[in-house]
């Protein structure tokens, strides 16, 4: 009987502590310790319970993680789905100014020609007056101003010889005949050093003056002709930026909106 009873006692606490490793993740007893881990642990009699709370978080924190890491996913594909329909508005924005710069840009181009073209033809024109008109005109200018001063002369040498003929045998008019005398004779060397001086500004005039005008108007010339072609060239150049500017604009803007369709 003795022998019986002792084998009962074994039994229950055989299954008592099975019961307790079956539960370890959920029993709660209140003779124990925590460790610094954070494990429980629990002593009956001889039999140490002991609840890792590793393991009994391990399946909750697995579960949550797996929540979290789908969260994120949703999260990143929202931001790029929202930045590539940003992306594609600006891309659209782009286009439309460039649109409205391209009248600004022809519109500048053509006058900036046209201009040129006025410039060009308004120095070819001078260059031409001055070289048909005004150079020949200022050399017959300077030439008659010289042969009238030289005729002017000639007919002043002839008076004062006649003065001076006429008062040759008159006795009574000396001090007439002197005064006379001395203004013509004067207002003839008058007269022969202007003649110098308008031969001397002729000479300037045809050595110097008029072919270093003829030079500045060919060379204006020239020069207004070299804008007149840059102009051409930098309206092509624009023309053929434009083209590539709208055409990268309008691919791009396809390229993006063929992206967002696939999303």
């Amino acid at each position: 009987m003795f022998g019986i009873h002792a084998r009962s006692a074994s039994l229950v606490r055989a299954l008592t502590v099975a019961a307790l490793f079956s539960l370890s993740s959920c029993i709660f007893v209140a003779d124990g310790y925590r460790d610094a881990e954070g494990n429980w642990h629990s002593t009956d009699g001889a039999v140490e319970v002991r609840v890792d709370r590793a393991s009994a978080d391990s399946e909750s924190d697995g579960k949550d993680g797996a929540k979290g890491a789908t969260a994120k996913t949703d999260d990143a594909k929202a931001d790029e789905a929202a930045d590539k329909a940003h992306e594609l508005m600006l891309a659209q924005l782009d286009l439309e100014i460039a649109r409205l710069s391209v009248d600004v840009q022809r519109t500048e181009t053509a006058n900036g020609l046209a201009r040129a073209g006025r410039e060009l033809a308004d120095a070819q024109k001078a260059l031409e007056q001055f070289k048909t008109v005004e150079m020949p005109l200022r050399v017959k200018d300077g030439a008659f101003d010289i042969e009238r001063s030289k005729f002017s002369i000639e007919i002043k040498k002839i008076e004062l010889e006649e003065l001076i003929a006429m008062y040759k045998n008159d006795e009574f008019a000396a001090s007439t005949k002197e005064i006379v005398v001395k203004r013509e004779t004067k207002e003839l060397e008058f007269m022969q050093r202007g003649l110098a001086m308008e031969e001397e500004k002729f000479a300037t005039l045809t050595g110097f003056e008029l072919p270093h005008e003829l030079a500045e108007k060919e060379d204006a010339a020239r020069k207004a002709e070299e804008a007149f072609k840059k102009a051409e060239v930098e309206a092509k150049k624009t023309e053929l930026e434009i083209k590539k500017s709208l055409s990268e604009a309008e691919r791009k803007i396809a390229k993006l909106e063929k992206e967002a369709a696939k999303k």
